[in-house]
């Protein structure tokens, strides 16, 4: 176990600890590390609902990031990029970055010795 294990709890809420726990879960049976505050993909009006009824991991989500449990993923979209050469002999690149969110390794083996062997052995299998 990691010592900063420890003080990651200290700075957990509840609401925290169930996302990240719906976060990895989803990553597992997703066999993917792209993660997003709502876990589900949900239309902009199911996410206005369920905002108004006081669901809302963004907070969580945000803390989750901040505690680098969670690390935004960047990637240059190939197809899209264009490379220009000046005539002084400068290259003038125009690239489109794509940006996500994915589970950190160290979040997936945080959660893995929060939880009971039961329960990672159950989530590990489906």
């Amino acid at each position: 176990m990691h010592p900063s294990f420890i003080e990651i709890l200290r700075q957990l809420t509840p609401d925290d600890a169930h996302l990240l726990d719906k976060l990895y879960d989803s990553c597992v049976s997703k066999r993917t590390r792209r993660v997003t505050p709502w876990v589900d993909v949900i239309t902009y009006a199911e996410r206005e609902r369920r905002v108004a009824m006081g669901e809302n991991p963004e907070e969580s989500f945000q803390n989750l990031i901040r505690l680098g449990l969670i690390q935004p993923d960047y990637e240059v979209d190939d197809r899209r990029t264009k490379v220009k050469f000046t005539r002084d002999g400068r290259a003038k690149v125009d690239a489109e970055l794509e940006s996500h969110y994915e589970l950190a390794e160290f979040a997936i083996r945080f959660v893995r010795v929060c939880r009971s062997p039961k329960a990672t052995v159950d989530a590990q299998t489906g």
